[in-house]
């Protein structure tokens, strides 16, 4: 990745990047989501040998592979070793999530894991505002799961997963409220 970036080397057949449908399921149906559209019977989790068969036609050519797209990734039953089959063959991992699922021991398993990115989704800044888009999901359980995830980090004294947030007008009260975010993403209307 660094040789192709500094131009020592001409990028090969393989991408450097990946995105990867762990699962297509997900807990809630949130208003601007298509996966809300997708009937269930079309929905399900990727096989964990066919992953490990991608990762292996990977190794040596992709940085990093994002483990998510439609789907909700903390519901694939085996998300840890998932992430950490990547991480053994040099490959980085991002997720993306929703955080309604997260509690204090899959917290901690996804911090030893080895992930190198997390990304939470958490849009509205009242509990009206974010209960409308997030159908099926609680503010506070949330907003709550979150908090724990960067506590048990901040304890594990642990430099990675690195944290994305996507917000919107909750950009003020996390701002006034420091909680370990390494990037703010704020999306202008």
């Amino acid at each position: 990745y660094l040789n192709y970036i500094l131009k020592k080397s001409n990028c090969n057949y393989m991408p450097i990047r990946l995105w990867v449908e762990i699962t297509s399921r997900c807990n809630l149906k949130c208003r601007l989501c298509v996966n809300k559209d997708i009937p269930p019977s079309l929905k399900g989790d990727m096989d964990f040998d066919l992953y490990k068969k991608i990762i292996n036609e990977a190794t040596g050519s992709v940085y990093d592979i994002n483990l998510f797209h439609r789907g909700e990734p903390l519901l694939h039953p085996k998300l840890i070793p998932i992430i950490s089959y990547a991480k053994s063959r040099g490959i980085k991992t991002r997720i993306h999530t929703n955080a309604t699922l997260l509690n204090p021991e899959l917290s901690k398993k996804i911090i030893l894991s080895g992930l190198d990115l997390i990304s939470f989704s958490f849009d509205g800044y009242t509990e009206k505002t974010y209960e409308k888009n997030r159908i099926g999901a609680s503010y506070e359980k949330s907003l709550n799961n979150i908090i724990d995830f960067l506590r048990i980090k901040k304890e594990l004294k642990s430099k990675k997963p690195l944290l994305n947030f996507y917000l919107d007008l909750q950009v003020k009260f996390f701002l006034r409220n420091p909680v370990g975010i390494n990037r703010l993403f704020h999306y202008k209307k």
